[in-house]
């Protein structure tokens, strides 16, 4: 509603200008034509210039209380920042330049910038089943977006080439409910100590591996580059995925840990 009435009031405003102007240095009986053309520039331009400068400051105010209510009252952010409130500041900052901008994948990149990094703590203490939820969810995109290799690659190493946001048929959705689920059930009914060696149990999924691709499983470790076979680095990751998770639950939630580097 506050857009509607700005851009009435620019429109209000350059008219004003416009017959000031008009009035100033053009005679209005003797060139009403020229009189008119300054009023009607005045207000068609004023009505888009205004709102253009004044506009992103309106949504920036109602972007930040809005996105305050979210982030109170969202399961998810609300957890985490009960555990981590200095990421509330970074987080707030760059969530808003998404609402402002109308940017998507500003908030994408931020969520994996910002709870990347403490996601890993809750993975370590979630059950084994949701733990190995999350992980077939992830297989599951990663297979959604295999048709579209670039995609596909963005998904996974947004830092090279930016962040994609996952269509609901690609995904969306569940990736983001298995996320819920695993903060969710590492914080109301953590693990005790899990007994498996999840490090010995990766080394032996990648032996299987090696015995397949052999040397070309060193493209995992680095994406970024310049003559990585893209089509090839996701292949041998949905590989990778579906080793583990052939795995039973216990074992393959313990190398899941593992892989998202909790231990």
């Amino acid at each position: 509603m506050e857009l509607i009435i700005i851009d009435g009031l620019a429109g209000a405003l350059s008219a004003l200008i416009g017959f000031f102007l008009a009035n100033r240095f053009v005679n209005r009986e003797e060139k009403p034509q020229l009189h008119l053309i300054i009023v009607i520039v005045f207000l068609a331009a004023g009505s888009q210039i205004i709102p253009a400068i004044v506009n992103p400051q309106i949504r920036a105010m109602r972007a930040a209380s809005e996105l305050k209510t979210f982030l109170d009252s969202d399961p998810l952010f609300k957890g985490v920042l009960e555990d981590f409130p200095e990421l509330r500041e970074p987080l707030e900052d760059r969530l808003t330049e998404a609402m402002v901008t109308g940017d998507r994948t500003v908030s994408v990149r931020a969520g994996q910038e910002i709870l990347g990094k403490v996601f890993p703590r809750y993975l370590v203490k979630a059950p084994d089943d949701e733990v190995r939820r999350f992980g077939e969810t992830q297989l599951s995109v990663l297979k959604a977006l295999q048709p579209n290799g670039d995609r596909c690659f963005r998904f996974t190493n947004p830092a090279v080439d930016g962040a994609i946001v996952p269509t609901d048929e690609e995904g969306r959705l569940d990736s983001a409910d298995a996320v819920r689920a695993v903060v969710a059930a590492a914080r109301e009914n953590p693990i005790e100590e899990t007994t498996e060696d999840g490090q010995l149990l990766m080394e032996a999924v990648s032996a299987d591996m090696y015995d397949v691709y052999g040397d070309e499983m060193e493209i995992l470790a680095n994406p970024s580059g310049a003559d990585v076979d893209r089509a090839r680095y996701y292949e041998i990751l949905i590989a990778v995925y579906d080793g583990v998770l052939a795995l039973p639950e216990h074992e393959s939630a313990s190398v899941l840990r593992t892989m998202m580097g909790s231990r």
